[in-house]
């Protein structure tokens, strides 16, 4: 697992019994903005929802994560696509229908649509989604501390620029 996944995992474990903080700046966790708090994620992300998060890093891609986005669709594309058309080829990936995919009016032209390309957004999709790691994995290695405000900024000051 990676600690991605972790951090995923435990933020969709406690978001609705605690207020949840996380402090990355990584866009990735912008899938959880709707369990989270995230101060230091960049405003670009701000605009976007959870799904539209996906979306976006499965139709341009995420050089960081390896996946590499439909060949031809980049930031001008998604710029082109209107909201309704995100929220359709959401239901469209979610629900495996390449018909739903093809009825967007905003879709670029140049970006060919065929029964692969509903498959590649699908698989770029699973990709940039969290992994669930089990919740017994994450007990067996975790143990409860005493809460030590004090330690935490003094080792966290080791990080500030």
């Amino acid at each position: 697992w990676e600690a991605d996944d972790i951090i995923g995992t435990l933020v969709n474990r406690w978001h609705k019994d605690h207020q949840i903080v996380v402090e990355t700046n990584g866009g990735d966790y912008w899938q959880h903005s709707d369990k989270c708090h995230l101060p230091l994620v960049p405003k670009k992300w701000h605009l976007l929802t959870p799904d539209e998060c996906l979306l976006y890093k499965s139709l341009v891609g995420d050089s960081k994560d390896d996946i590499p986005g439909l060949k031809g669709f980049g930031d001008k594309s998604w710029d082109c696509l209107s909201k309704e058309d995100r929220q359709t080829i959401v239901r469209a990936v979610r629900g495996g229908n390449g018909q739903l995919l093809f009825a967007t009016d905003s879709w670029p032209s140049k970006v060919k649509r065929h029964r692969g390309t509903l498959d590649e957004i699908q698989l770029f999709w699973k990709l940039n989604h969290y992994w669930d790691v089990p919740v017994e994995e994450i007990d067996k290695h975790m143990f409860h501390g005493k809460q030590n405000i004090a330690a935490a900024e003094i080792f966290m000051e080791g990080y500030l620029i």
